[in-house]
């Protein structure tokens, strides 16, 4: 009793064969976005290979929810149609077709069938926004695109009971809309980061990085504040030991092979304070920050009001 997931290579010639070291990488991107389904899922997967039929070159996989009961709501069936369907037809696509998918089995009842709906609604949201899924899926794709005679790709769940699910064929042409132009991901801020200055630059130069400590950590930073460096440059400022600011910490980031985000570059923005004898001393900036986001956030005569009174 398997409920079995095919993924099927098409060749240019039919030929049975494909790249090993492109199609061993696929197998193992395929492994990984397997695992971050289920993991979103909440479900503790085991995935088995199971022996290649005769034909075209074909990858088939036995898919074993660990966690499954009789009253768990995502089975091993519908954990297969979602990992082929999201791998074929994108997040927002593959949820679409499982769930259409659902909607047609006759073995379900209504009360199922809703269930089933809702929690794949639910988790949608959350696959949008998983970085690692969204790597892996390029990934995949990224290295069949490399073995020139892969022509298209079909993904296929075959339960046990029920009929079969299969994606569209993917053509080749197709492969790009998958693949991530960029490993770039937006930037983020951290309001009111609390640096101690290790190694300031106290002259102008093309050379601006600063190093700091942050939250434990020895980081390097460009001083991106023209205000808080004019009171560096013209002496104002001086630098001693323990020497700390309250600023904002603009994080560049970007995504690694397995989908992980790290931080490759940070700006200070803008300087709240600086600390002198443990003391705070509000920048001009500082002051205009607070005072723009204190009334931003100042209740008014609509405030609490519900559209439509």
């Amino acid at each position: 009793m398997l409920n079995l997931i095919k993924l099927h290579y098409f060749t240019i010639d039919g030929e049975h064969y494909i790249d090993a070291n492109n199609e061993n990488r696929c197998s193992s991107e395929f492994l990984h976005f397997a695992n971050i389904i289920a993991e979103s899922f909440d479900c503790e997967i085991k995935i088995e290979a199971v022996a290649i039929n005769e034909g075209g070159f074909e990858r088939i996989w036995s898919v074993i929810c660990k966690n499954e009961n009789k009253k768990a709501v995502i089975t091993t069936t519908v954990m297969s149609t979602v990992i082929a369907s999201v791998l074929a037809s994108g997040i927002t696509g593959g949820c679409t077709r499982v769930i259409d998918y659902i909607t047609a089995d006759k073995e379900l009842t209504e009360l199922q069938k809703e269930d089933l709906r809702l929690s794949i609604e639910l988790k949608h949201q959350q696959l949008s926004e998983n970085n690692r899924l969204t790597k892996r899926q390029s990934n995949f794709y990224e290295n069949a695109s490399k073995d020139e005679r892969i022509s298209a790709i079909e993904l296929s769940a075959i339960p046990t009971n029920g009929p079969i699910f299969s994606s569209p064929k993917i053509s080749r042409t197709e492969f790009q809309n998958y693949i991530l132009a960029s490993n770039e991901l937006e930037a983020v801020t951290v309001e009111n980061a609390i640096i101690e200055i290790i190694s300031p630059v106290i002259q102008k130069g093309s050379y601006q990085v600063w190093r700091g400590r942050y939250q434990g950590n020895i980081i390097k930073f460009r001083m991106q504040s023209p205000e808080f460096m004019l009171k560096v440059y013209s002496g104002e400022i001086e630098f001693k030991n323990g020497f700390t600011i309250d600023c904002n910490l603009l994080q560049f980031r970007r995504m690694d092979e397995a989908g992980e985000a790290y931080i490759y570059k940070q700006d200070v923005s803008l300087v709240h304070s600086y600390y002198v004898n443990d003391k705070p001393i509000e920048t001009i900036e500082g002051r205009r920050y607070r005072q723009k986001k204190e009334q931003d956030n100042a209740p008014n005569l609509f405030t609490g009001v519900e559209d439509g009174f």
